[in-house]
């Protein structure tokens, strides 16, 4: 029988995410999805967790007036009810503040987390500060964490993850999705692929631009969608060249992240 996974996405359908919904289709086992929030509130398919039948509802509100029991409580119910009703063995939740929410659920239940942390998850301030609390004792708590840099990795450690449970495992390329050309007919080009953060300038790709069109004064800076490009030309240097060059040879194609995400899921589940 598959590994029976729960993926915990708080987004419902954003288009950006790709690398989330790649993820999905790739792990290998009877997958749950729920989506909608840090705590989720729906299946993949839009159906609330919560039944919204009217005996259900007025067991609710009864439970609030009487009992003050608060609507996380009730999610919180939701959410483990549908993870043992998938028989689940194991959690994998998508950025830091679903994995906080999450943690006490899965603790609860005797199900092993997976936390999955991808940016400003790990790094904004406010993001931070809100989980203060939340953040050290669920990365002390779950099975394994993921970052998606080996910085970002020192980043968890250094917020109190475990260093042995920590692990770097980079966002794959689908190499299959790109038609190979003959690099001859193109020009010399640099294209930084802009994120869907609007706030992103690509002044951090200038540097090394700047050295490639000092060698070859025909080369072109391309920026795929419409973020601008603010700032000037900074100075530059060769050791963050070869930096950024290092990266990029370390990638991970989307077979071997699957693989090494559903290696990890499956030792949490051993223990």
């Amino acid at each position: 029988m598959g590994l029976r996974i729960a993926i915990i996405s708080p987004n419902r359908q954003a288009y950006s995410e790709t690398f989330i919904t790649d993820l999905i289709a790739g792990l290998q086992g009877e997958k749950l999805v729920l989506i909608d929030g840090a705590l989720p509130s729906r299946t993949a398919d839009g159906t609330p967790l919560l039944a919204q039948d009217l005996t259900a509802r007025l067991g609710r509100a009864v439970r609030q007036q009487v009992f003050g029991a608060t609507t996380e409580a009730f999610q919180r119910e939701s959410v483990t009810s549908a993870l043992r009703a998938h028989r689940t063995q194991v959690v994998l939740a998508e950025y830091g503040p679903t994995s906080a929410a999450m943690y006490p659920v899965c603790r609860e239940a005797g199900i092993p987390l997976v936390a999955h942390f991808h940016g400003v998850d790990a790094y904004h301030q406010d993001v931070l500060a809100k989980h203060a609390k939340s953040y050290p004792e669920m990365l002390k708590g779950a099975s394994a964490v993921i970052g998606v840099s080996k910085e970002m990795v020192r980043q968890l450690v250094s917020l109190g993850a475990p260093a042995e449970r920590t692990h770097h495992i980079s966002c794959g390329v689908d190499v299959g999705a790109f038609r190979a050309v003959p690099p001859g007919i193109a020009g010399p080009c640099s294209s930084p692929l802009a994120g869907s953060w609007k706030r992103r300038d690509l002044t951090s790709h200038c540097s090394p631009f700047k050295l490639a069109l000092a060698k070859v004064p025909g080369a072109r800076l391309v920026n795929v969608g419409r973020w601008p490009i603010t700032g000037d030309l900074p100075s530059g240097s060769p050791r963050r060249w070869a930096q950024a060059r290092a990266r990029i040879e370390e990638a991970y194609t989307q077979r071997q992240q699957f693989a090494a995400i559903q290696q990890l899921l499956e030792q949490a589940v051993r223990g």
